[in-house]
């Protein structure tokens, strides 16, 4: 077993107050991820966080196949290094083949298995034979339980340094259950909470998100008369709900008339990189939410993608958080995890109370 991986492993099962697996979702560029990592690194370092760095050399998993998918994985893998070289920092990145296991374990420090081929033994055994850590992500259809058996995988394949991480999936939506977080641990792995992905609307955009709007009106032809139209009435609704936080029938989401989401759809497809396309919905907003919930239950480590200038995002931009808030809600999060015994068990004492 690589002794570096062991001692990689060892450091981030006891980081406290948790460790950081962060980054843009996929490569879109060198200078994008090298400038990214260097944003990311500078918050972490000074928080005091353990940090590793995450990118996607290709979404070969996408729901269609007009997606974008990144560089591939020789060039991917280049930057990558140069990323890990140039700023001392581990990497994390996903694989889909059992082939490319072996050239990945060269350069990345874990390597993650998509939670559709968490149960992939072929694929589990060559992740392991490379010696990194491996990281595996709760199938949606997978029971707690059942991730213990992917975890035993890696063991009886000769390697002990094996994370798990949770969602699950109800329907066409992702619904994150806090209980798996405690559950998962009986497989004896630390447990990761992924906290942006777990916001998916998968394949779907009908929910909007005010703020969003408005900041993509913003970027659109200020003279073109139907955008002035629409954001003047989103920022209606924006100002409706900052008089009235706590009014159901004033929310931060709403659904929209069908021509301006056929509108809206087009010019935010206009905004993807070359060779993007088709881009799953999200509920950024509730990032938090899932962040606070999870350090407050004592995951060991939090994932969250993050990006500069979510809206020209490529890849899953309606669920990567946006870097400028990063430090701010890193900050809440290691207030909340240190008055949190979420990583102890409670001692429940059954026997009868008596006065």
């Amino acid at each position: 077993m690589d002794s570096s991986s062991t001692r990689l492993f060892n450091q981030l099962k006891t980081s406290e107050p948790f460790f950081l697996m962060a980054g843009p979702n996929v490569i879109e560029s060198e200078d994008h991820v090298m400038r990214m990592a260097n944003h990311i690194k500078a918050i972490t370092s000074n928080l005091g966080l353990q940090l590793v760095c995450k990118s996607s050399f290709d979404k070969a998993n996408r729901t269609s196949s007009k997606s974008f998918r990144g560089p591939g994985l020789v060039e991917g893998l280049k930057i990558l290094e140069k990323v890990k070289v140039a700023y001392d920092i581990p990497i994390v990145t996903d694989v889909h083949e059992s082939i490319q296991c072996e050239a990945v374990g060269r350069v990345a420090d874990i390597i993650q298995i998509p939670a559709f081929l968490c149960r992939q033994t072929d694929l589990l055994v060559a992740a392991a034979k490379t010696g990194k850590i491996v990281n595996i992500k709760k199938g949606q259809f997978c029971a707690p339980s059942v991730m213990a058996n992917s975890a035993e995988k890696i063991r009886l394949a000769g390697n002990e340094n094996v994370m798990l991480w949770s969602w699950i999936c109800v329907a066409d939506d992702l619904i994150v259950d806090p209980r798996n977080f405690e559950w998962m641990r009986e497989a004896s792995c630390p447990v990761v909470a992924d906290v942006t992905h777990s916001l998916q609307q998968p394949a779907r955009s009908k929910v909007w998100i005010i703020s969003d709007i408005i900041d993509m009106c913003d970027r659109f032809d200020a003279f073109e008369a139907h955008w002035n139209e629409m954001r003047i009435r989103f920022l209606e609704a924006s100002l409706e709900l900052e008089r009235n936080p706590g009014d159901v029938n004033a929310p931060n989401q709403i659904h929209i008339a069908e021509q301006d989401e056929i509108a809206l759809t087009a010019e935010f497809e206009k905004l993807q990189l070359e060779g993007g396309g088709v881009a799953s919905g999200g509920l950024r907003e509730l990032i938090p939410c899932i962040a606070r919930t999870a350090v407050a239950v004592g995951v060991e480590g939090i994932f969250m993608e993050v990006h500069d200038d979510p809206l020209r995002a490529p890849v899953d931009g309606p669920t990567q958080w946006p870097l400028r808030h990063l430090e701010e809600l890193l900050e809440e999060l290691i207030a909340i995890a240190s008055v949190s015994k979420g990583k102890q068990s409670f001692k429940i004492d059954l026997t009868p109370f008596r006065d």
